[in-house]
């Protein structure tokens, strides 16, 4: 569905890759090593690092999409954060769309 709205509206479609995930581990080989680094893994820091790529894009990279609204979006678990972002971080994300099993639930203010 993004992939069909995002030409319409002329919007970028851009994603980012929870720390701990993937490539992005913070403490390398030792991000599982110990408590201490495992207490960065969790929603919290995960939204705190959407709400800083999306300062930084706007602000810093795509300086045409400055007053360009953003809508979060994901399924399952990045759908719950989509959610809490657009609690937690209203002045940023306008908006989430969030896909949680076969429930469809849009947010858009």
């Amino acid at each position: 569905m993004m992939w069909d709205l995002a030409p319409e509206f002329n919007a970028a479609i851009i994603f980012a890759e929870h720390r701990f995930y993937g490539k992005s581990q913070p403490f390398g080989n030792e991000s599982y090593a110990t408590i201490r680094n495992l207490g960065y893994l969790s929603s919290e820091q995960a939204l705190g690092d959407f709400a800083l790529l999306i300062y930084h894009l706007k602000n810093k990279r795509l300086l045409v999409a400055q007053n360009s609204s953003v809508i979060a979006f994901g399924g399952s678990y990045g759908g719950m954060l989509a959610a809490w972002m657009r609690i937690k971080y209203p002045h940023l994300v306008e908006g989430s769309f969030i896909i949680i099993f076969f429930l469809i639930y849009s947010t858009i203010s």
